[in-house]
């Protein structure tokens, strides 16, 4: 990650099997750096991955091309399905510390720094803590 972050001119080739699926360390480096660029740029608030707006699709898709070489449309449809597959495992994790925290003052802690305000998590942390979310979230 230390070269990519360092040396963002250079762009690493990713290579993709016949499944679609990226391999070799291209990938590795990818997997790498889609994580922590979900995390700092999409907000857990966002009820649903699909509904992504592209205020957050054009400038995730650009920092990805500014640092990989993906030519191919069916490429950014991938990406984006990995990307959504981490948002919603990080959101889940989230949600667990969340649950799992003794007081407001734990769960003030947790709030992510793309969350705009205070009244913003308070009012997600409050519905992630509901009994009713409780029920749902421990039924699936």
């Amino acid at each position: 990650m230390k070269k990519v972050a360092m040396d963002p001119e250079s762009r690493i080739q990713v290579q993709f099997n016949s499944l679609g699926e990226p391999y070799g360390e291209g990938s590795v480096s990818l997997s790498s750096f889609l994580g922590p660029l979900v995390r700092e740029h999409v907000p857990v608030i966002l009820e649903d991955w699909r509904n992504l707006g592209d205020d957050l699709k054009v400038p995730l898709w650009e920092e990805v091309q500014a640092r990989y070489i993906l030519d191919e449309e069916w490429q950014k449809d991938v990406i984006f399905k990995s990307m959504g597959c981490l948002w919603r495992a990080s959101k889940s994790r989230l949600v667990h510390q969340i649950q799992a925290a003794k007081n407001k003052q734990e769960r003030l802690r947790l709030k992510p720094n793309n969350i705009p305000t205070l009244a913003i998590w308070k009012k997600f942390v409050k519905t992630k803590t509901s009994p009713t979310f409780k029920v749902c979230y421990f039924l699936s």
